[in-house]
């Protein structure tokens, strides 16, 4: 999922487990409830997106940009 956009897309409780979503772009996503787990997100862009109840655990979040959320 490198360099994938998910710009304002609604990923309402999505799981992503041991993915490498390096430079992936969650700007102005609805991410609530979404389960992060052991993924490398090394500057992936979650701008503007909605993180409530969300888990994000383990994994790298190297330079990751968490402007406005």
């Amino acid at each position: 999922l490198e360099k994938a956009i998910f710009d304002d897309a609604s990923l309402v409780a999505a799981q992503f487990h041991a993915c490498s979503m390096e430079f992936t772009s969650f700007t102005d996503a609805n991410l609530t409830g979404v389960h992060l787990r052991g993924n490398f997100l090394r500057r992936a862009n979650f701008s503007g997106s909605y993180l409530r109840q969300a888990s994000i655990t383990g994994g790298s979040f190297q330079s990751i940009d968490l402007t406005n959320v």
